[in-house]
């Protein structure tokens, strides 16, 4: 399976002081989600799932690879997985607890076993020892040489993650992650106006370092039909400024997307496809020739993604993935392709007998 990459690893079981950082737009991959209920899985009564990664065209998963279980709680809530190489034969990179303290709360404690080669760069510190330059990590280790570390997290109403407290195994505070920037403004307000065809509502933010204004423009139907946005740090020397444009069709369905930035270059456009009200295609481009699709999904009649494509490396190649679902609507095998060839399968079981004991 693919890792997060690392640098010197086995310096991680070192002894390290305490070490307090502030980092912006640090999120590490399955420990900093968080995932609201699952009303299906709550429906299902799905307690647990497996996930087996195959090679070629291999779709049993007693030919396939354990790489991660997943359990949850009877709202649905995720609250338990391990991930690794083979967790059949104890090859683990982490464990991870998922609990919910608030509806603005939530905490994850993660463990890394000794043998793990997934600890991100950003547990690890610089440090000069002996002259010589090194990786530390900032976490104890326990007597087994494993890493825990326990992460607070404050979310906002839609879910994104404002702030991320991570502490070691004796509760110290040692990171603390600003994944969205740590953006206090020192002064914001907002500005509407009506006309005889539209409504326009500006956001205006001001914080230590930049300047953040926020353009909608809307029908009287409440439909969005231009959006701007000016974002400039202080003596001119950056300016992100783009603007959306949004197109619907008679029966007020999205149908075209389109960024351009202030001079009216090209950014990139979605276009949108329907039966009805169903979204059964989406298209993006990233480049002005329409020839040239750079992502694409397909949609089953219940809404469902059941085929994406794109391209990837240099030079580029065609990719895609395609998902399959049972009757009740749960995800039962993945498979992805390169240049129309498969290269592995997905597999997923639910609520399998034999579950990975989590060690923690």
């Amino acid at each position: 399976m693919k890792k997060l990459l690392i640098a010197a690893l086995i310096s991680c079981f070192f002894e390290s002081g305490y070490s307090q950082k502030i980092v912006s737009n640090i999120l590490l991959n399955d420990i900093d989600v968080y995932r609201p209920s699952d009303t299906l899985f709550q429906k299902l009564k799905i307690q647990s799932i497996q996930l087996f990664g195959c090679n070629g065209n291999q779709k049993n998963e007693d030919s396939c690879i354990l790489y991660c279980q997943k359990k949850f709680n009877d709202k649905g809530m995720l609250v338990e997985m391990i991930k690794g190489d083979n967790l059949m034969k104890d090859k683990i990179d982490y464990y991870i607890k998922y609990d919910q303290i608030s509806d603005t709360t939530f905490e994850t404690i993660t463990k890394y076993p000794k043998n793990s080669t997934a600890v991100d760069e950003s547990l690890f510190t610089d440090s000069l020892i002996n002259g010589q330059q090194q990786k530390l990590c900032v976490y104890k280790k326990d007597r087994s040489l494993n890493i825990y570390m326990r992460s607070v997290y404050r979310i906002d109403k839609a879910g994104q993650i404002l702030d991320i407290k991570r502490l070691d195994l004796d509760n110290n505070l040692k990171q603390i992650f600003y994944p969205l920037g740590n953006r206090k403004p020192k002064k914001q307000w907002t500005d509407s106006s009506i006309d005889e065809y539209h409504k326009t509502l500006s956001y205006n933010a001001i914080f230590e370092e930049n300047y953040y204004k926020g353009v909608y423009i809307y029908d009287l139907s409440g439909r969005i039909l231009e959006s701007t946005y000016y974002n400039s740090t202080y003596g001119d020397t950056y300016k992100g400024d783009t603007k959306q444009v949004y197109i619907y069709d008679a029966q007020n369905n999205l149908v075209r997307k389109e960024i351009v930035d202030l001079d009216n270059q090209f950014v990139s456009e979605e276009r949108f496809y329907y039966k009805g009200k169903a979204l059964l295609r989406y298209v993006k481009y990233e480049s002005p020739r329409i020839d040239e699709i750079d992502v694409e999904r397909l949609y089953d009649s219940a809404g469902r993604n059941i085929e994406s494509r794109g391209r990837i490396g240099i030079p580029e190649r065609p990719i895609t993935w395609k998902y399959y679902y049972d009757d009740n609507g749960l995800s039962t095998k993945d498979e992805y392709y390169e240049e129309g060839h498969i290269q592995s399968v997905r597999l997923y079981i639910y609520n399998p007998s034999n579950l990975v004991k989590a060690n923690f």
